[in-house]
């Protein structure tokens, strides 16, 4: 078992999160369980993402899967996501 870390800015902040919570069920079957939503306190547009990865392989390709890419797009990520897998 690992963690997953996440950063990256979005557009807005609660429409992000609106589409980050509808795809709770895709992360789970992923092998992820989502710990921690952080914002930056100086730039709340900037967010963290603290995953539990019960399944690496399941969780990597989900992270480099369209649908990530798709839903990352509707939204509102504006730049590359930074991406840690950590023990």
């Amino acid at each position: 078992m690992g963690y997953l870390l996440v950063r990256h800015k979005v557009r807005e902040y609660h429409e992000w999160k609106r589409v980050f919570d509808a795809h709770k069920d895709a992360q789970r079957q992923a092998g992820l369980r989502i710990e921690k939503v952080m914002r930056n306190l100086y730039e709340p547009d900037e967010v963290f993402l603290f995953f539990e990865v019960m399944d690496l392989a399941k969780a990597r390709g989900f992270i480099s899967s369209p649908e990530v890419s798709v839903a990352q797009a509707d939204a509102g990520v504006v730049d590359k996501p930074d991406i840690y897998f950590m023990a």
